[in-house]
């Protein structure tokens, strides 16, 4: 898992049952993670946009 960067994050709300279901959509293929990338020239305001909660899912800087 490490090497495919792959986490499990613990929840304490839901039942085995909700896990099992959340487990089963994933190996389905049907639970993806928003990503979009930002040059590295924008690393402050992205970290902005990060810490005031403007973020949803990953934002990748690549060396453009």
């Amino acid at each position: 898992m490490a090497a495919l960067e792959v986490r499990i994050q613990a929840s304490s709300v839901g039942t085995r049952e909700d896990l099992m279901a959340v487990l089963a959509m994933g190996a389905a293929g049907k639970v993806r993670c928003h990503t979009a990338t930002r040059p590295l020239a924008q690393v402050n305001e992205t970290l902005h946009q990060l810490r005031s909660g403007q973020v949803s899912g990953r934002l990748v800087l690549v060396p453009r």
